[in-house]
C-alpha cells in the first residue's frame, strides 16, 4: 500500500489501495485508514519518509462500538518494498 496521508488527531495513515468491485468486476483504487496503535505514536516522523512510497505494515483488525478497523500491530514499523529485477539466465 502506498502512505498517502498522516492525520494528526487520531493518529492514523491514509494509504492507498485496491479493492474488487462487483459491480465493475475489476480491482479499483481506494484508501484504508490504519490508526497506530498508542505504542506506535513515536513512529509519526518515520512514517512521514514513506509518503508516496510503497510499504508494507504489520496490521491487525480491532473493533469498536461494533466497528471494524485496522490498528499497527508488532513493532508498527513499516517495511519499504522495492521491486528488483531478477537476473537474467544465460543459457
Amino acid at each position: 500500500m502506498r502512505v498517502l496521508e498522516i492525520k494528526a488527531q487520531n493518529i492514523r495513515l491514509i494509504l492507498q489501495s485496491e479493492k474488487f468491485d462487483h459491480g465493475l468486476e475489476q480491482m479499483v483504487l481506494c484508501s484504508q485508514a490504519v490508526k497506530l496503535d498508542e505504542q506506535h505514536h513515536h513512529l509519526v516522523e518515520f512514517y512521514k519518509c514513506y509518503l508516496n512510497k510503497e510499504i508494507f505494515i504489520p496490521v491487525m483488525l480491532s473493533s469498536m462500538d461494533s466497528n471494524i478497523f485496522y490498528r499497527t500491530s508488532d513493532d508498527g514499523k513499516a517495511l519499504h518494498l522495492e521491486e528488483k529485477k531478477a537476473p537474467e539466465l544465460k543459457a
